[in-house]
């Protein structure tokens, strides 16, 4: 079926935020002489709420995860969250896209931060709404900022699809029962998004406009 609305995800999607992210988990761990995640576990903040990796990464109750989040945010609502590239050619698509589909933002990031970095990449103009979580208090799951903007516009399920990178964009999309759009240049892992069974999987950003232009 064709689609009118097109949710997009933010980290690992449209921006590659690891250097921030990374950057503010350091921050953390010299606060509270915490042992520093390899790589590989650094990795695995990108993508779900804050609060849920600090408690699996680090073995603490929300209490204190909560204490580490609101550690983090220091520093990256002052620099982390600015640390960040736009990854190639996505203004061109949003700019080709917007002309026949209505674009949103759908993101466990507060959804302040988020409308700042759209803004600063100039992406900001193209969506009709950020969907995130609310400063202070937990970080949203990715089903709960879809339905929060197919019950605020009215939206039909059929006709909307959420494009990301991770698993947890490929749950929320079940869970909200919308289509699934894997995009593999990102942080997520081509294997681990077939498991969702997205309708397809982008490599490149071109290939988001060729399809839904096609």
């Amino acid at each position: 079926m064709k689609k009118e609305n097109l949710f997009f995800d933010l980290d690992g999607t449209i921006i590659d935020s690891s250097q921030g992210i990374f950057n503010s988990i350091k921050y953390v761990v010299d606060s509270y002489n915490l042992k520093m995640p390899d790589n590989k576990t650094l990795s695995s903040f990108i993508g779900p709420p804050l609060h849920d990796s600090f408690k699996r990464v680090f073995n603490v109750d929300f209490k204190t995860s909560d204490m580490y989040v609101s550690k983090y945010r220091e520093y990256y609502s002052e620099k982390g969250l600015f640390e960040f590239s736009l990854y190639d050619g996505l203004l061109d698509v949003f700019k080709l896209l917007e002309k026949k589909y209505t674009l949103f933002i759908t993101t466990s990031k507060p959804t302040h931060y988020a409308k700042l970095i759209l803004d600063k990449a100039d992406a900001l103009k193209y969506f009709k709404d950020v969907s995130g979580s609310f400063m202070g208090k937990p970080d949203s799951s990715k089903e709960e900022v879809v339905n929060n903007v197919i019950c605020k516009y009215s939206l039909d399920k059929n006709l909307c699809a959420l494009i990301g990178d991770t698993r947890f964009d490929g749950e929320g999309a079940k869970i909200s029962g919308v289509d699934f759009f894997g995009v593999s240049y990102g942080f997520g892992r081509e294997e681990e998004l077939k498991e969702y069974k997205p309708v397809k999987i982008f490599k490149t950003t071109k290939e988001i406009s060729d399809y839904f232009l096609g």
